[in-house]
């Protein structure tokens, strides 16, 4: 029981739908009839991407990041600080998630979906493991989040057949490269402590917060153009707002961005909704 409640607390359980939650809309971005959201792989998918996949993102990270977890205190109070006694059965559960990826991609009857399964299986693994490490590279650390998106990319096309359309993928990176700028703001300190450097500590507080500012106007001027006059429009400004506002008081991040999860969850269900609305209705639903 008491390894089960770690494993959890390593998994981050307020970043679950991240994963979860993005695999389902690119699932109803992709879909063309209901029914497809309730094939067995579908649903096997979206359980491997709510919690098997966040075994292996945070486990990794925390397998690897014994240099910087050791100067940051959220792994005290928010997270897990991974002990030596553990490692050796996280290991066997990250690379067991791993596995169950690399069959689950070979599995799905659609090259698109494969490939970009694995570029996300890839991508993880790289971000904090050795000899890629991407975290500790300027810039490519950004890039490489994308991995959270590309979860999407899986869905959406597995479901429709085809890659999602350059908008939408130019739309999902610019968010995750700000979010990532934005959430390694907070460890600036302690990366600085373990002589890591992330895009955050080459540009510091005020430049992070600028460029997650302009990555995320792009993402909010792409989603006024292809969902004009929705809420959706709106709700994409709350993020350039917040890191402008932010760079008027930028020592009450590390208290904001624990509230992004809430945010982004909001946002990701809306964002849902309003797909789904627009291609199927309620009356689909009790057919």
């Amino acid at each position: 029981m008491n390894k089960l409640k770690t494993l959890i607390k390593i998994s981050r359980p307020r970043f679950w739908l991240y994963a979860g939650g993005t695999f389902w809309v690119g699932a109803i971005a992709g879909a063309s009839e209901l029914s497809q959201l309730a094939s067995p792989l579908v649903l096997l998918l979206l359980i491997y991407f709510m919690i098997p996949a966040n075994i292996f993102i945070y486990g990794i990270n925390d397998m690897f990041d014994g240099d910087t977890d050791e100067f940051n205190s959220k792994k005290d109070d928010k997270e897990h600080r991974l002990q030596n006694t553990e490692r050796s059965w996280l290991q066997s559960l990250v690379y067991g998630s791993l596995v169950l990826g690399i069959v689950l991609a070979i599995l799905t009857p659609n090259i698109k979906a494969t490939i970009l399964f694995l570029i996300f299986l890839f991508l993880a693994w790289a971000y904090s493991s050795l000899p890629f490490r991407f975290k500790a590279k300027p810039f490519i650390d950004a890039i490489s989040n994308v991995h959270y998106a590309v979860i999407g990319f899986v869905a959406y096309a597995l479901l429709s057949g085809e890659f999602p359309p350059l908008w939408a993928i130019i739309a999902a990176w610019s968010w995750t490269a700000s979010m990532h700028i934005f959430s390694a703001v907070p460890d600036i300190a302690s990366d600085k402590q373990a002589n890591l450097t992330t895009t955050a500590v080459l540009l510091k507080e005020k430049w992070s917060l600028v460029l997650c500012t302009v990555l995320w106007v792009i993402t909010a001027i792409l989603f006024t153009q292809n969902f004009p006059g929705t809420i959706l429009t709106y709700l994409a400004y709350v993020y350039p707002l917040s890191s402008l506002l932010l760079l008027i008081k930028p020592s009450v991040i590390h208290r904001v961005y624990w509230w992004f999860p809430y945010i982004n969850g909001i946002i990701g269900l809306l964002l849902f909704w309003y797909i789904f609305l627009s291609k199927f209705n309620f009356q689909d639903l009790i057919q």
